[in-house]
């Protein structure tokens, strides 16, 4: 009898224990990752550190890795996190990521891992020059050229006059065609589920990311277009790529994509430049 009592009150510590081991590793799942500004810039400056010192090489050298998180979580009192940061992010530099959703839902099927690319560059800064340019007639040309001209909220109005400034989270370069990439640590849900291109589209409308990475392919397209004989913005521009952090366990490996057409990049091109006017551009 005591043997039985003795193996049963075993079978229920190892019980107890299992159901604790689960309820600190859902506790500690990217999902519930500290949310707001602060952790979001502490990802993104992690992300850019790993780019410069070579993706694939932190693949293969995850200590590497793991030395640098737990030397910038021990700052924040995040030490319980290192684990969760260090599986979360090999995960995400080894996973393929799709490059060709849009936001009408068409996939052609091209994907690549961050860790598989040669040509990229961390945190790109750009200025371009403004001239009297209308914020609501950018607003009006991004809305009619990009998700098929969903409904979203507006901007106020204003005018970009003098130089416009900017950096962006990552440009690479995949099969001749380059891209914009931008970390997004949003929360959409608290699982894997809510991470739908729907709902990340939904995400990129309300806090109007559509604006932003307009702007980031002008740069791209002004970049290229000085630097590439027989630059053609269809063929060697693959788009813009957000990718939602949280969301990499997701189907859809947390990547929104979209390439707005060529003629808005010329529409915009020449609104700031001041080769025509925003009566023009919005005729």
């Amino acid at each position: 009898f005591e043997d039985a009592e003795s193996q049963n009150l075993l079978e229920e510590g190892a019980h107890t224990n299992d159901e604790e081991d689960a309820a600190i590793l859902l506790s500690h799942s990217l999902h519930y990752f500290p949310k707001g500004a602060g952790p979001g810039t502490f990802l993104h400056d992690i992300l850019e550190w790993c780019v410069q010192q070579g993706l694939q090489h932190l693949v293969d050298n995850p200590a590497l890795l793991r030395e640098q998180l737990s030397r910038r979580c021990s700052t924040r009192g995040w030490s319980d996190w290192v684990d969760t940061l260090e599986h979360w992010i090999l995960a995400l530099i080894r996973l393929p990521l799709p490059l060709s959703h849009s936001s009408d839902g068409s996939d052609s099927g091209d994907s690549t891992s961050l860790a598989s690319l040669k040509t990229l560059r961390p945190e790109l800064e750009f200025w371009f020059e403004s001239c009297n340019v209308s914020t609501r007639v950018l607003d009006k040309l991004v809305t009619q050229n990009t998700f098929n001209g969903a409904d979203r909220p507006r901007v106020d109005g204003g005018r970009f006059n003098g130089m416009l400034k900017g950096f962006i989270d990552l440009v690479f370069e995949h099969n001749g065609q380059y891209y914009v990439l931008d970390y997004k640590s949003n929360v959409l849900g608290d699982n894997d589920s809510a991470y739908t291109n729907q709902a990340m589209g939904q995400a990129i409308l309300d806090k109007r990311y559509d604006l932003q990475y307009v702007l980031y392919l002008l740069a791209l397209h002004r970049l290229l277009k000085a630097r590439l004989p027989d630059y053609d913005y269809d063929q060697h521009v693959g788009g813009a790529v957000y990718l939602f952090l949280r969301g990499i366990h997701a189907p859809g490996a947390g990547a929104f994509c979209d390439k707005p057409p060529k003629a808005l990049m010329e529409q915009l091109d020449a609104m700031f430049d001041g080769r025509a006017t925003a009566a023009e551009v919005a005729a």
